[in-house]
């Protein structure tokens, strides 16, 4: 057996995104294997291919609607005893067999009408589900979640506490329309914010919906793993508290904004912001995975997860001004007080002339007078401190591979990573 899922969706005639199916997989800790990149679609040849990867694959992961001219690799699957997972629920006029698949309800997944007591979101609104991830699923609860729980159980989540565990990104999401709405951002991951599309009183209120639920999925996951009582009640008491510490960081980050300084208060306070942001997100992701195995938080991981995400919102705040996932410039546009603009004001640098070459076109030239060679060894620096601070948890948990890479900082000079750029 190897260590892929192989990916069933119409992928010939019509082209599935398969970033749904990657990011399942990846949870699973497998590779996705789609017969798009593998084989020809030619018969009998390419059909005997995609057979025999089915042979091999440890799941099989679907992604509706495959109609009839993919159900047979189904209808085989499940024949050869491999595990199948749905992405969402079955079409009506899905063709296929159902005997022992398991629907897994991912975040931003379809769902098709009357398969799901879910609505979808009215057809011309830009977010396509009030609960479509708008964040990378490796800094996404779940993913913390997944990463204490299997530290401290010694094994795999168990695939029955899968839906629950990814529901846990609805909590994410409310707390990044809240963002937007207090940041005044017109779009995230390329689509207009949700108050632009819906309204700020029906953000908000999507917002807590949301939080309320992934409350409910916390309670699914604990229900799969058997967690104990004294447990659960403690993971309670962490929700609360990392709703605290991230309201009282945004209050303070709207404090912010009133200051026009650049000395070290100007600093700690940005210190204190992440730390209440993005460092209790890590920490508390990292920390209810263990309580949900049935034991107590290490504090040797609590304190590396705190450093984790300091440097992960460090780097957040440098790419800012080169990614469309948020909206690039964003914290410059809006006079946001984060470090890139604080060491910017530390070094004399003039917002008129920033704003006078992006109003030109002059976006590199924007970028260059902001993000200068001083400023970008200020922060990798910064970050290079946290990433130690993580790295000697190393004997305990290495959470190392949940650290972003931090050389970028010093050589990024593209709208996306050098890397990418062949």
């Amino acid at each position: 057996m190897k260590d892929y899922a192989y990916f069933c969706a119409r992928c010939a005639s019509v082209k599935t995104d398969a970033s749904n199916a990657e990011r399942l997989a990846s949870s699973l800790g497998l590779e996705l294997w789609k017969p798009s990149d593998k084989v020809s679609f030619t018969f009998p040849e390419g059909a005997q291919e995609c057979r025999d990867a089915i042979d091999g694959a440890a799941a099989v992961i679907c992604q509706p609607p495959i109609g009839n001219d993919c159900s047979w690799e189904l209808g085989y699957a499940i024949g050869t005893g491999r595990k199948i997972y749905i992405l969402g629920n079955l079409a009506p006029d899905d063709w296929m067999t159902k005997i022992g698949v398991s629907c897994v309800h991912l975040p931003g997944a379809p769902h098709f009408p009357g398969a799901s007591q879910r609505q979808p979101a009215p057809a011309e609104s830009a977010w396509p589900e009030r609960d479509a991830e708008i964040h990378p699923f490796e800094k996404s609860l779940p993913n913390y979640v997944r990463t204490g729980f299997e530290y401290a159980a010694g094994a795999p989540i168990p695939d029955e506490a899968l839906t629950g565990l990814l529901d846990l990104s609805l909590l994410d999401t409310s707390v990044l329309v809240i963002d937007d709405i207090l940041d005044g951002s017109r779009s995230r991951s390329g689509r207009p914010s949700l108050h632009r599309d819906r309204g700020v009183s029906s953000a908000i209120v999507e917002a807590m919906l949301m939080a309320s639920e992934s409350v409910e999925a916390f309670g699914a996951v604990a229900d799969a793993v058997g967690t104990p009582l004294a447990h659960r009640l403690r993971i309670h008491e962490l929700v609360n508290r990392y709703l605290s510490d991230m309201y009282h960081g945004q209050r303070l980050d709207l404090e912010a904004r009133l200051d026009v300084g650049d000395g070290e208060e100007t600093m700690q306070r940005y210190t204190q912001i992440i730390s209440l942001i993005t460092a209790s997100h890590v920490r508390f992701g990292l920390e209810c995975g263990q309580l949900l195995a049935g034991a107590r938080p290490d504090p040797r991981i609590s304190r590396a997860a705190e450093a984790l995400g300091r440097m992960r919102q460090m780097l957040d705040d440098f790419h800012d001004y080169f990614d469309d996932h948020h909206e690039p410039f964003g914290d410059f546009k809006n006079a946001l007080t984060r470090l890139p603009e604080i060491l910017f004001k530390r070094a004399g640098g003039s917002r008129d002339k920033v704003m006078h070459a992006l109003a030109a076109g002059r976006t590199e030239e924007a970028r260059d007078l902001v993000l200068t060679a001083a400023t970008r060894e200020a922060i990798h620096s910064r970050c290079a401190a946290e990433l130690a601070v993580v790295t000697q948890a190393g004997a305990t948990l290495d959470l190392t591979p949940l650290a972003e890479d931090i050389r970028p900082v010093l050589s990024r000079r593209y709208l996306f990573a050098p890397s990418e750029r062949s």
